[in-house]
């Protein structure tokens, strides 16, 4: 045992000496063996470590992501108007900005918004779905704007469909993964939201009950024609796997969304889809909602230019609501941009005569877009027969 020690003794001893005399003679080396173990002992803490969880960092980034994948669907989409807050304190510049005209309507219409703003807010208490709404009446009375109102007044958010969005998906057949997306993009965000269809009636028209075709008596068709029904019986398939996805959506009962068509051929609309909404009916702006609307968009119409808006005294803004009678908020707007217009070209010498064209010139333009007027088709036919009756009547008499 004592051999064995001071073996093992004497060992280290030479070893010891010899590591002395090593460092002696070559210190770099030992000091930049020394540096490279240290640095690899740095980058292996670096690298190696378990990353700590900076919650302010995850939230940022699930923000940006959620930006980007936004920006992405409603690119796609050719989406321009959409409001998603994070917060329910969050408003949009819009809405809160005093100069920017507000919607008006008139007072049944008003009430209703109020009875849908308090379903949406108690929807929203309790945690239950938000009320689908139908907002029905001629182009031009405000029913997008209306949609957007709803939205704003309640603090949720809104995402707007122009119309059309979907027309290039059903043909292409990418329509339910492209409003898959805009789903997906509303429940993506921590605040309720309601997806805006603008004229969205085919959207979630009536569906057609099945039918079984039938030969066509063994008769042969051209090429053309088989292509042409084939294609429609394709797209007519694809319009109605699209309602279907709508009214899933729609009837689910824990959405976070909702689902606003807006639309003058209500009567298209699936029946299904009817039941479970809230139906609107936008009327155009009587006397005094006429007055106000002139009232409200003119300072932006005239460039607030104090000398030409002087003009308008509160007889002449009453004349001008009586003359029209018949406008949509959209018309009145579009006339008094056409006055202004008109002003400029005359250097800026407004006249009551250039105020009464440009209201006549948007009257004659209403009444060609509207429902032509005469006799129907029935009544003609009916007079028609009665002519020959008579004709046929002389001749035997005679």
């Amino acid at each position: 045992m004592a051999n064995s020690t001071y073996s093992s003794t004497t060992y280290l001893h030479a070893a010891g000496s010899a590591t002395y005399n090593f460092v002696q003679d070559h210190p770099y080396a030992v000091g930049g063996g020394a540096a490279l173990i240290l640095g690899a002992g740095a980058l292996a803490y670096k690298y190696l470590r378990p990353t700590p969880t900076n919650p302010e960092s995850e939230a940022e980034r699930a923000m940006i992501e959620r930006q980007n994948r936004t920006k992405e669907v409603m690119d796609k989409l050719l989406i321009t108007e959409y409001h998603l807050p994070i917060n329910k304190n969050e408003k949009n510049q819009w809405a809160t900005d005093p100069t920017k005209p507000q919607p008006i309507f008139d007072k049944a219409t008003t009430k209703e918004i109020e009875i849908v703003a308090k379903m949406i807010e108690k929807a929203i208490q309790h945690q239950s779905p938000l009320p689908n709404i139908i907002l029905k009446g001629p182009a031009g009375v405000g029913k997008t704007m209306l949609g957007e109102a709803l939205c704003y007044k309640t603090g949720i958010g809104f995402i707007r469909i122009p119309s059309g969005a979907m027309e290039k998906h059903i043909k292409t057949g990418n329509h339910i993964t492209a409003f898959r997306d805009v789903v997906k993009v509303a429940e993506s965000y921590p605040e309720p939201t309601i997806i805006i269809m603008d004229d969205g009636e085919e959207l979630v028209a009536q569906r057609p009950e099945a039918q079984k075709a039938e030969a066509k008596n063994g008769a042969a068709q051209a090429h053309w024609l088989v292509e042409q029904e084939r294609l429609s019986q394709t797209i007519a398939q694809r319009r109605t796997a699209l309602v279907n996805a709508i009214l899933e959506e729609s009837g689910k009962a824990y959405r976070k969304i909702g689902f606003c068509i807006t639309t003058n051929r209500d009567e298209v609309i699936d029946s299904a889809f009817k039941t479970r909404s809230k139906i609107i009916a936008v009327k155009s702006p009587d006397f005094e909602e006429r007055k106000q609307i002139i009232i409200t968009h003119l300072p932006t119409a005239f460039k607030f230019d104090k000398d030409m808006l002087g003009f308008f005294h509160k007889g002449r803004l009453e004349e001008m609501a009586a003359k029209t009678e018949g406008f949509t908020g959209r018309n009145i707007v579009k006339s008094l941009e056409d006055m202004y217009a008109c002003v400029q070209l005359e250097k800026g010498n407004i006249t009551q005569d250039s105020v009464d064209a440009s209201i006549l010139a948007m009257k004659a333009s209403v009444e060609r877009s509207g429902p032509k007027k005469g006799p129907s088709v029935a009544h003609s036919m009916v007079q028609l027969g009665q002519s020959v009756f008579n004709s046929l009547a002389t001749m035997v008499s005679a």
